[in-house]
Formats: C-alpha cells, structure tokens, sequence
C-alpha cells in the first residue's frame, strides 16, 4: 500500500522538486542578505542609545519598544517590506512561461493543472513561514540583546513580556492572547500562499493576477497596526477572504480545462 501511495504521488513530489530547484536557493539568499542588514542597524541603534546614555545618563535610555520605531527600526522593517516583495516576486515567477523546460517537464510528468496549483501552494506556505520565521527569531534575539546589554535599572523580569504588549510591531507578529491579530495574520498568510500560486496559472491563460499585488500592498501598509484597532483586523480578514475566494474560482471552477493533464500545450 505505501508503495502504491508513492507510485501515484511521485509526479506531485516530482512538480514539488521542481518548484524548489527553481526558486528555494534565491529565497534563502534574499532571507540571509536582509536579516543581516536589519540585525546590523537593530544593532547600531542600539549601540548608538548605549553611547549616548553612557556619555549623559540623565538624559535616559531607549526602552525596547522604542528600539523598534527608531531611525534603525524604521530602515529594518523597510528591509522587512523589501524582503516581502522579493519573495512574492520569486513565487510567482515559477512557472509563468508558456512552452518552457520547466511546462514542457511538467507535461511529461501528467499532472494536472489543480494539482500544480496546489503543489506550489505548499510550498510558497512554507516560504511564507520560513519568512515569518526568520522575522519572529531576528525580534527575539533583539530583544534578548536589549535585556542582556542595556542598563540594568532599564530592565525586569516582565520587561519581554510587556515589549510584545505595548510595541505595535512585535504584538502584530506576535500577538500572544490577541486572537483577532492571529486570525487575521492565519488568514493574510494562507491568501498570499494561494496567490502566488494561482499567480502563474493566470499568467499562463494570459490573464493577470492581481490577488498577489493586493495582498503584498496590504500586508506593507496594514501589518502593523495599533493595539486594540479592531477595523484593521477586519479590514485585513475581508481582503484575505476576498483574495482566496478569487484564486479558488479561478483555479477550480472557472478554468474546466483545469481538470485536464498537462498534455496539450495550452495548459502550459
């Protein structure tokens, strides 16, 4: 039976090598060069606070939460944003060539179009979670910076905990008891994953995806918002669930042919 099981999906497992070998060495590039960047100007701010707290005490020390809406935070989650669209922007150009290797590979493993759809669905949810990921650790470690190096009379015990509660940035990555914020970032991230992916099957039919462009202009505009603000959540819920409603009609009732392998070379 488990052979049986890889026999049938190995062409799925094949499309997901195949997503993979062309974009996933990029992604982690783009990943690797922008934590770096943000890391190192997290850094500067803060080593930039500590000398000048060192040289003028009364004048105080930054807080944590300050540390993130500095000229240092600002330009780090401006990288954050870049790093967003690059992502997108690798996602979405898999797969976008009519009668490529790539379509004409994919038309000799027989998989159709759904199936393609849903195995670059996947896969750009994974790259959205190593993002996500790597932007969550980098704040952590920030933070865990912050409580080892500054002042001690600038630290306490619930100094972290407090951090996520009162900066508008970190408590919309990580939102903790806030259940409005994590149904709203659960359901931004599953649309981004299913626009990208229905990105190039539009692409292909000469149509054009826009689900991936609004979602990303969304994601930089409304991300981080204030504490307690109820219509962003809203606000950002309705066009997640506007955007996946779109990408599923598209690919699984608007275009029958969907249900078609990938032998002809209309498909792909």
């Amino acid at each position: 039976m488990y052979i049986i099981t890889m026999k049938k999906n190995a062409p799925h497992l094949s499309v997901l090598a195949l997503i993979a070998r062309q974009s996933f060495g990029a992604v982690l590039l783009v990943l690797l060069i922008t934590t770096v960047l943000r890391a190192l100007a997290y850094q500067k701010t803060f080593s930039d606070a500590l000398a000048a707290y060192n040289a003028s005490p009364s004048l105080g020390f930054i807080d944590i939460e300050s540390l993130f809406t500095s000229s240092g935070g600002t330009f780090a989650i401006n990288v954050t944003r870049i790093s967003l669209l690059l992502i997108s922007f690798l996602l979405c150009r898999i797969f976008c060539e009519r009668g490529s290797r790539c379509g004409y590979t994919l038309m000799r493993l027989r998989v159709t179009e759904r199936g393609i759809f849903v195995c670059h669905a996947i896969y750009a949810a994974v790259i959205y979670l190593l993002f996500y990921a790597a932007e969550l650790l980098l704040s952590y470690a920030v933070c865990l910076y912050y409580l080892q190096h500054a002042p001690a009379e600038y630290v306490g015990p619930q100094t972290l905990f407090l951090a996520f509660y009162r900066s508008n940035y970190l408590h919309s990555l990580l939102p903790l008891a806030d259940i409005a914020v994590w149904v709203r970032n659960g359901f931004l991230y599953l649309a981004l994953s299913l626009a990208a992916a229905e990105f190039p099957c539009r692409q292909r039919r000469r149509h054009f995806g826009g689900s991936i462009l609004a979602l990303c202009v969304c994601t930089l505009v409304f991300f981080i918002r204030e504490i307690g603000d109820a219509f962003n959540s809203f606000a950002v819920i309705f066009c997640s669930l506007c955007c996946i409603a779109s990408s599923i009609y598209f690919v699984f009732f608007k275009n029958h042919e969907s249900d078609e392998e990938t032998e002809g070379g209309e498909v792909l």
